[in-house]
């Protein structure tokens, strides 16, 4: 007769197979069942197949950049360059030095006149100082090398030589600021290249760093050449050397523009969780095995036999399905927005540029420790569907995207008014997009979320669109967000949601959208952005905004600023109110 040694023998341990079959990741350390000590240990290290080298995609960059130094070189022997003949050392110069030879040129020309060639070099100095934060940031993602010093060197060089010209032609002061403000209005690719350097931005900023020197050499050349040449060129509008220093210009715009829509892809995996998490997520691999199977013998919401969670817990995925939401739009509407920068005439970005220096505006995006709501009437055309006020909603939120306690939400009314092609272009296809952004924010920057209040029947409402349901769920997320958070809630457009007599859906939401400010549950701050491209009728009513402001722009506004849109006010604010957090 066969004898069994029942003391060896083990149950099975689905937990542990599931763990030990189931998880293997490229790259990742293997691991095993201890039986002995009940618990999942790190093996060896996976196999690693020999990783490729990837080819240098900053190579003629590089190249362009040896060449420009030469010509640097050459040019600053011939000329007596910065104070007192002090000689440049390209390869050490660093932007803030170029931003205090700016300050200091615009404190001596300020009593210029805005004629002539001082005129120009005044608006030159200004454009580049306000331009000069955003060209920094790109700066710092240069790779290490002389790349960033040579480019610094290059303006240094260029705006000492400029000060002292009695003639230059004025393609070559608008080509030397364009070039910053270019990169400025890519601003928002530069914050995602440093979470996410993906190889094709890298590829992207090679070839603008690339095409800047290039217009730089250009600049360079017009300097260099002797008096008499360059009196020429300076009275010679259309002649081939402003062709091509403009085309050079545009090559920029080209470059910068793809480099937009490569980050905006970039910024898409972001909001999905797909990409960005992956890099933390691979450092605490190793531990993850363990933490699985820990889950998966003690989780009552596990099935121990297949490792997957129950249907019945309701997750954020099933919520956007039933919602029909589509991830996708909110963040094209913001690029859509961002575009008008250059396509709004200078008078349409002074309104814009006015709110961002107005008192009020400052003190309600400062404000990071109380709850507030403000309401902007745009007194301009009440039936555009974009204005100068979308431009600036559009910059708020992608700022905002980049602060590390912020959530960010908006909604864009005037990109959503077909309802023949959409039948969401309305006050509940708001709180749907509210919503949906609010979930998957909260996902991305691990804001636990309990979802246990969505029964069946509120899940039935959901699906049916119901405003007060809507509301009502926006509200008990928001309530859950803990405290240093803050969520920012902007609404372009909200008057083109009105109804005529000024009552209906839009007025209802937003009411409800205020009532948030006060509850008594709440722990994060809450700030209300909505604007108007005109006149709200009664969502400025002083029963509606009780706990806020409404900021009316005049109907003439300051155009000292000649329709150069400027961050600066809207950076200094976010920089306050979260240099504590």
């Amino acid at each position: 007769m066969k004898s069994f040694n029942i003391q060896n023998r083990r149950p099975p341990n689905d937990p542990a197979d599931f763990v030990a079959n189931r998880v293997n990741l490229p790259g990742v350390a293997e691991v095993e069942y201890d039986a002995e000590n009940d618990q999942m240990q790190v093996g060896r290290r996976a196999s690693d197949h020999g990783a490729v080298a990837e080819p240098d995609c900053w190579a003629g960059a590089t190249e362009e950049r040896d060449k420009l130094l030469v010509v640097l070189e050459e040019f600053q022997s011939k000329q007596k360059i910065g104070i007192g003949g002090e000689k440049i050392n390209f390869r050490d110069c660093s932007w803030p030095e170029v931003l205090n030879v700016i300050k200091r040129a615009e404190d001596q020309y300020k009593n210029e006149k805005m004629t002539g060639v001082y005129g120009q070099l005044r608006k030159c100095l200004r454009r580049l100082g306000d331009n000069g934060t955003a060209f920094g940031k790109w700066l710092s993602i240069l790779p290490d090398g002389d790349y960033g010093s040579i480019i610094s060197g290059s303006f240094h060089v260029i705006i000492e030589t400029a000060i002292e010209m009695s003639k230059v032609r004025e393609c070559v002061f608008d080509a030397l600021a364009d070039i910053p403000e270019i990169i400025a209005r890519a601003e928002v690719y530069i914050e995602i290249y440093k979470v996410h350097p993906a190889r094709r931005l890298k590829q992207a900023t090679a070839a603008l760093f690339g095409a800047i020197l290039s217009s730089l050499e250009l600049i360079l050349e017009y300097f260099g050449t002797k008096s008499i040449v360059r009196a020429v060129k300076a009275l010679a509008p259309g002649s081939a050397y402003e062709s091509t220093l403009v085309d050079s210009i545009q090559k920029i715009k080209i470059l910068a523009k793809n480099i937009k829509e490569e980050a905006s892809q970039c910024m898409q995996d972001r909001l999905c969780n797909v990409d960005v998490n992956v890099l933390s997520l691979l450092q605490r691999m190793n531990n993850l095995p363990q933490a699985l199977f820990r889950l998966l013998q003690s989780n009552p919401f596990v099935d121990r036999r297949t490792g997957q969670v129950d249907e019945t817990v309701i997750k954020p995925q099933k919520i956007l399905k039933i919602m029909r939401y589509d991830q996708i739009s909110p963040v094209l509407d913001i690029e859509r927005c961002l575009e008008l920068a250059d396509e709004m005439d200078p008078s349409a970005i002074d309104r814009a540029s006015w709110v961002t220096g107005s008192e009020e505006f400052r003190s309600w995006l400062g404000e990071s420790t109380n709850s507030r709501s403000m309401l902007i009437n745009g007194n301009s055309d009440p039936l555009e569907n974009t204005s100068p006020l979308s431009l600036l909603c559009a910059h708020l939120t992608h700022l905002f995207v980049a602060a590390k306690p912020v959530i960010v939400v908006s909604y864009f009314c005037g990109l959503h008014m077909d309802l023949m092609a959409d039948d969401r272009a309305n006050a509940q296809g708001m709180m749907i997009s509210l919503i949906g952004q609010l979930l998957l924010q909260g996902r991305h920057k691990n804001i636990p979320i309990d979802l246990s209040f969505l029964a069946h029947k509120k899940l039935q409402l959901l699906a049916g669109d119901d405003l007060k349901a809507l509301c009502n769920i926006f509200r008990d997320l928001v309530i859950q967000l803990p405290q240093h958070r803050i969520l920012f809630c902007v609404i372009d457009g909200v008057s083109l949601y009105e109804s005529t007599n000024g009552d209906g859906d839009l007025l209802y939401a937003w009411q409800r959208l205020n009532q948030l400010l006060t509850h008594k549950h709440l722990k994060a701050v809450v700030k209300l952005l909505a604007t108007s491209p005109g006149q709200t009728l009664c969502l400025h009513e002083e029963d509606v905004m009780e706990n806020g402001d409404v900021l009316f722009i005049p109907e003439e506004v300051d155009g000292s600023r000649q329709g150069a849109w400027s961050s600066t006010d809207v950076d200094d604010s976010l920089n306050r109110s979260f240099s504590s957090k």
